[in-house]
């Protein structure tokens, strides 16, 4: 049975801003004042930054609240940008996603592991794992999954921002903030491939987890 845990706190606001014009996909990204929630970058900010104590702190106490043993689990991804904050960690059956601004909201998520493991996956697969939103007033959307070996990059567009997703061993992850929670279901996927194609489409229709 899937656990989520949400935590939330209100957050001051901060300013966040990227502008992205690449061969495959093109798209421009004003400077747009995002309250609270979760350092979000544009498409051309996607490098992970290096966690903070804060989040990693963050994510140690939740995830233990989830049930896992920090001395005993398995990294399968970490990153963020900015403040924010994720892991996922596995210990046995039980796999977690963290994801935290940093700030003291965040949210824990089950999430599963790759169906056959990641080096089964077809090459250009995109799967979705799991999704969800947190917070109140502009909240923060997320969403989760894995990919095949010759996926170089997933952007998810979404209330006229476009935000790059993290992609580590095979899993993909990307938050981004929303007026409210239904526009996280108007959300676009573009997804680039190692030999330099790309295709585009909604990500609601992006192939759904099955073990």
């Amino acid at each position: 049975m899937r656990k989520k845990l949400v935590w939330t706190v209100a957050i001051t606001s901060r300013l966040r801003s990227g502008i992205r014009n690449p061969r495959t996909l093109a798209v421009a990204v004003a400077a747009v004042a995002v309250p609270s929630i979760l350092g979000w970058y544009a498409a051309d900010q996607h490098a992970s930054g290096r966690p903070t104590s804060a989040g990693v702190s963050w994510c140690d106490r939740h995830l233990q609240a989830a049930g896992l043993d920090p001395d005993h689990h398995l990294t399968l991804f970490t990153g963020g940008r900015s403040e924010a904050h994720a892991e996922i960690w596995s210990q046995g059956f039980n796999l977690q996603l963290c994801l935290t601004d940093g700030h003291g909201a965040g949210v824990t998520d089950a999430v599963d592991p790759a169906p056959g493991g990641t080096a089964a996956l077809p090459s250009r697969a995109v799967i979705l794992d799991t999704s969800g939103t947190f917070g109140t007033g502009t909240v923060t959307a997320y969403t989760t999954g894995f990919t095949g070996a010759d996926v170089r990059g997933l952007t998810v567009t979404s209330g006229g921002r476009t935000i790059a997703a993290e992609i580590q061993n095979g899993r993909w992850l990307a938050w981004w903030p929303i007026a409210d929670k239904k526009a996280a279901k108007d959300a676009t996927v573009t997804i680039t491939y190692a030999n330099g194609t790309s295709m585009s489409g909604p990500l609601a229709k992006v192939a759904p987890y099955a073990s």
